[in-house]
């Protein structure tokens, strides 16, 4: 059924465009009747027509300003003028409305059912159009999907020349083949299928909201490759965590994970079979922790990383319970911990910590006794940590704030402030819940798009804040704004 607004301010134009709708056509409802402009806009907006028919001469708001005023809100609707005048200017004016026609008035009976039939006919056409153009998206996301979900497997199983050219031609990828992370996930022992759905859906929610990422299952593991546009070496590690305590923790599931870093779609084979490999050495393990991992987390311990708590409590709780044959070895593997905790604390802080657990253990105290020890200990120097932290990150933001302008790295900063790039990146992320790279993306923006309302022209722009090429800068805009920085108007 097509709906038919009718605007006019003589109720007997209105009955007489009424009467012939109604008799010459059972397809067509006229949804309402305005006296005015103002009305008109009204009911567009209430009752969505097809069609509408606009006098131009209305008290108030009248014809062309309605017809305006409705165009920027409906796009599609086919208004129909009519007025007393044979004008010109008002013609002109109907037409740069995009208005379907002009009709002078009185309406003659077979001028309107003749324009009516062809607008019903174009309308039709129009829906026609609009299912096919949405089946063949339908049709084109499904592809997509399976083209993502078998990525990995044509991958592996293709010759990389012909890959390419898909992906060149086809376009059903929408992804940065030039520079991107690849991450592989895998669950030990997986016994029920949707423990991999799960891994796919909570590592999509997690990494697309940030980025282009394809997600692509291939024996019980879930391969990921995510575009490096603001993505770091940290955030990979740290969302890959998440992904790990998650599992751990709600569902008492491991998984392993590995990632590269690589650069174009013909490395991608190796860089597959490199990242499987290391999967298949960590399945290998058993459940306890190599001397090296446990160093490592120690490590991410003394630098206040909270989301390998849980990694450090296990390895407490796999010693506290391990069946030894000589309970000594019990405090000499504690120990071997709490030592290099001690080291690495005096490392970053030059003061002495832990000194009481390590106390006990060689008191050879109960084991109950030393865990809550080193649990007390360990958040005791975090939250000193933190403190200090808060204080660095401070003092860089500030030196963002005065210096986004010049070429700045997060190794120039580490230099400064005298503190690793790697942990910078980490604390940074910390601190503000952002990378060094987003933190000094948002002050650009911030203050290009302050000069572009000062109409500074783009050409200056871009070199103004830090920037050197234009059209990365207008990606990056783009990205951050919605917009071009062409078309952004405060």
């Amino acid at each position: 059924m097509i709906k038919i607004l009718i605007a006019d301010d003589e109720p007997v134009e209105r009955q007489g465009v009424r009467a012939i709708i109604t008799k010459n056509f059972d397809d067509i409802e006229i949804v309402a009747e305005a006296k005015n402009g103002r009305e008109a806009i009204e009911y567009a907006e209430e009752y969505r027509p097809d069609i509408i028919f606009l006098d131009i001469k209305m008290p108030g708001i009248d014809g062309i300003q309605a017809a305006r005023e409705i165009r920027n809100r409906q796009k599609d609707v086919k208004i129909i003028i009519l007025s007393a005048y044979d004008c010109f200017s008002y013609a002109k004016e109907s037409l740069s409305l995009d208005v379907y026609d002009y009709l002078l008035k009185p309406v003659r009976r077979k001028k309107l059912i003749a324009l009516l039939s062809e607008i019903k006919e174009v309308i039709e056409k129009e829906k026609e159009d609009r299912k096919e153009k949405l089946r063949l998206k339908e049709n084109l996301i499904g592809i997509k999907s399976v083209m993502q979900e078998r990525f990995i497997s044509i991958i592996l199983e293709e010759n990389i020349k012909r890959i390419k050219e898909i992906v060149e031609t086809t376009h059903l990828l929408e992804f940065n083949f030039e520079n991107y992370f690849l991450i592989g996930i895998h669950i030990k022992n997986i016994t029920n299928p949707t423990d991999l759905r799960e891994l796919y859906d909570t590592s999509y929610k997690l990494l697309k909201k940030r980025n282009e990422c394809i997600l692509s299952s291939y024996h019980h593991i879930l391969y990921i490759l995510i575009e490096k546009f603001d993505f770091e070496k940290m955030d990979v590690e740290e969302n890959l965590q998440e992904i790990y305590l998650n599992f751990r923790r709600n569902k008492n599931i491991n998984i392993n994970y590995s990632f590269v870093q690589n650069q174009q779609i013909e490395n991608l084979k190796g860089s597959i079979l490199k990242v499987r490999k290391n999967l298949s050495i960590k399945a290998a393990k058993n459940n306890d922790y190599s001397l090296i991992e446990r160093f490592k987390i120690c490590h991410e311990i003394v630098h206040s990383n909270e989301k390998y708590l849980v990694e450090f409590e296990k390895i407490i709780e796999i010693i506290t319970k391990k069946e030894f044959e000589d309970h000594t070895a019990f405090y000499f593997e504690t120990l071997q911990i709490l030592n290099c905790l001690q080291y690495g604390a005096y490392t970053e802080k030059e003061k002495i910590y832990f000194e009481n657990s390590i106390q006990l253990v060689k008191d050879k105290k109960n084991s109950s006794i030393i865990k809550k020890s080193i649990s007390q200990e360990v958040k005791n120097y975090m939250d000193d940590y933190k403190s200090k932290n808060s204080q660095i990150i401070h003092a860089i933001k500030e030196y963002i704030l005065k210096n986004y302008h010049l070429d700045l790295k997060l190794e120039d900063l580490s230099y400064q402030f005298a503190i690793s790039s790697y942990y910078l990146s980490k604390l940074f992320k910390q601190e503000t819940g952002a990378n060094f790279i987003e933190f000094l993306t948002e002050i650009r923006i911030e203050k290009a798009k302050k000069m572009l309302l000062d109409d500074i022209p783009i050409k200056e722009i871009y070199k103004k804040i830090g920037y050197s090429d234009p059209n990365y800068f207008s990606r990056v805009f783009k990205k951050i704004t919605g917009v071009s920085p062409r078309n952004y108007k405060g």
